[in-house]
């Protein structure tokens, strides 16, 4: 009466099992945290914060590495075509970064100019000194925005926001995360402005024009700039100012950056009363972002404090 049941063809139930299998993995790739790929340490140090234990961000320069001139190696090529989520400064700083964005598919945050942000301007004071070939010319946009806590918090937020689409299981636990970002920085930010606040008159000279948020949110202010950028030596002219400006002042701090120490920096505090310390602004030994905003503010008091 009835036909025996045939079993179905082999390649049916390969196409189901692989049907399902492909189900099974977007169902779970729809909750699952992005890959987040950030071109400066900084950068990374906030989205981890967010992402918590939901995953880790990487980041593109390694160590001791200068986002003002980069050349990308193959393997950095395939990082920035694979992540969903790339977020650095913008070309003001990472000049070799537009051309190689432009061939992604995925999104691309430049965060200086992201809605919310508190920047600043190179002024002119700053451009009319003696560096020929710098990158920062008078009323350019200061792309070393990260050292002022408001935009750290605000890069938090907008990182939890970006998290969430990708992500939406988890979107309390991003804005849970960037919140208590919030709250450490309010802390952190609160113990430097106690101990720096007795030091505002105290002189001091650091090696590039990296400072200037970090600088005016605590209300400090350099005797001068060794260079406007790394790569670029500053000219005999200039450097015969920071001189005379350091002798005018006396005891003084003068603050070079990882990893090296410039013979020039000590050339020009030959004889002079000064005293050396090292600032960070890329937080290149820092476990977190407070912690490495709390390195930069103790390192510059360390030093003024013995003037």
């Amino acid at each position: 009466m009835f036909s025996a049941l045939r079993p179905a063809p082999r390649y049916l139930v390969a196409t189901f099992l692989t049907a399902c299998l492909t189900a099974c993995l977007s169902a779970t790739s729809a909750f699952a945290a992005p890959t987040v790929l950030t071109s400066i340490k900084p950068l990374q140090l906030i989205a981890d914060a967010v992402l918590s234990e939901q995953g880790s961000a990487e980041v593109l320069l390694a160590p001791g590495a200068s986002p003002h001139q980069y050349s990308l190696r193959p393997s950095e090529m395939r990082q920035i075509q694979q992540a969903d989520l790339l977020y650095w400064v913008g070309p003001e700083l990472e000049s070799f970064l537009p051309k190689v964005l432009a061939q992604r598919s995925q999104p691309n945050v430049a965060l200086l100019h992201a809605q919310g942000m508190q920047l600043k301007h190179f002024d002119q004071a700053h451009a009319d000194d003696d560096h020929a070939g710098h990158d920062h010319h008078a009323d350019s946009l200061d792309p070393h925005f990260w050292l002022d806590p408001r935009n750290a918090k605000q890069i938090a937020k907008r990182m939890a926001e970006d998290f969430s689409r990708f992500d939406s299981e988890h979107a309390a636990h991003y804005a849970a995360n960037a919140e208590r970002f919030a709250q450490a920085v309010d802390a952190a930010d609160r113990q430097l402005k106690q101990r720096l606040a007795k030091l505002k008159d105290q002189p001091y000279l650091v090696f590039h024009q990296a400072y200037d948020y970090f600088e005016a949110h605590q209300g400090l202010h350099n005797q001068g700039v060794f260079t406007f950028t790394p790569e670029v030596q500053p000219g005999a002219r200039h450097l015969n100012e920071l001189r005379e400006r350091l002798r005018a002042v006396g005891n003084a701090c003068i603050f070079s950056e990882p990893p090296l120490v410039p013979r020039t920096l000590h050339s020009l505090a030959k004889d002079l009363p000064v005293r050396f310390g090292q600032l960070d602004p890329l937080g290149q030994a820092s476990a977190s972002y407070v912690a490495m905003y709390l390195d930069l503010g103790n390192a510059l008091a360390d030093c003024l404090e013995r003037l």
